[in-house]
């Protein structure tokens, strides 16, 4: 017997014949073939129910059309020895053609055929309309639209992110306005023009999903990985009323995490 061939995306593969059992009819029965197919998953060896056979003869005319049951079997008949071509679809498997397969009608067969699952790619936009509603929600989009501050959206923090990763302030090296005063230990983050004006200002206040960062490193309330986008507001002028106004008299950075989206 010859094991066939499977056509899918143009090119000619060889069929996966997974098993071929043949059981000896009894002695005085008519002629007639038990015709037992089994149809799995190429990868992990299960059952495919609803599969589609199509049974074809040589000049493609169609002989039948079975679905598998929940164990992947369809059953039939056959009375004559013709050479048959066996087409096997399924949603979300390539398509499958062997043939020509010869059976004797004298004895009973059992054929199992493997479909190869076609890869399913999750769509990324479900995330990042995520993000955008979330950035809605908050405020962010109409704030950056009235011109004021600058604003670090999530595609340009995971490009600052990417170049370097190691701290927050980090993020904001190219912001005019903005300076970063190497520490021992950490980074301060100081917006010029505001200190001169205001010799008590030790840097901006700065806010984490909308809660004051009042004690300790920027890096114990937020990691640098987990950083949404940023709003940076250097003078009282600019600041919104709801973080302070003219009376954050050393500026603001707004910090949104990606904590929040969730």
């Amino acid at each position: 017997m010859d094991p066939g061939w499977r056509r899918g995306d143009g090119r000619l593969f060889r069929a996966t014949l997974v098993a071929l059992t043949v059981l000896g009819a009894m002695a005085g029965e008519a002629p007639a073939q038990r015709l037992t197919l089994v149809i799995v998953d190429a990868n992990t060896r299960a059952p495919l129910e609803g599969a589609l056979v199509t049974i074809t003869d040589s000049v493609g005319t169609k002989l039948a059309n079975r679905t598998t049951n929940h164990d992947g079997l369809v059953t039939g008949s056959v009375y004559d020895s013709v050479a048959f071509w066996f087409t096997v679809t399924r949603i979300g498997f390539h398509p499958l053609v062997t043939g020509p397969v010869i059976l004797s009608p004298v004895r009973d067969t059992t054929l199992a055929f493997g479909l190869a699952p076609v890869p399913v790619e999750l769509p990324a936009i479900v995330v990042e309309a995520e993000r955008a509603r979330h950035l809605d929600r908050i405020g962010f989009t109409d704030r950056r639209k009235l011109g004021q501050g600058a604003f670090l959206d999530p595609e340009e923090v995971e490009r600052r992110q990417q170049r370097s990763p190691r701290d927050i302030a980090a993020l904001l090296t190219t912001i005019p306005g903005v300076t970063i005063v190497p520490g021992d230990f950490r980074d301060t983050i100081v917006f010029t023009g505001v200190s001169s004006l205001n010799r008590g200002c030790g840097g901006p206040r700065i806010f984490v999903d909308g809660q004051e960062v009042r004690d300790g490193p920027l890096e114990a309330a937020v990691a640098p990985n987990d950083v949404l986008a940023l709003e940076v507001y250097r003078r009282p002028a600019e600041v919104p009323a709801q973080w302070g106004g003219a009376t954050s008299a050393c500026g603001v950075l707004l910090i949104w995490t990606k904590r929040g989206v969730r």
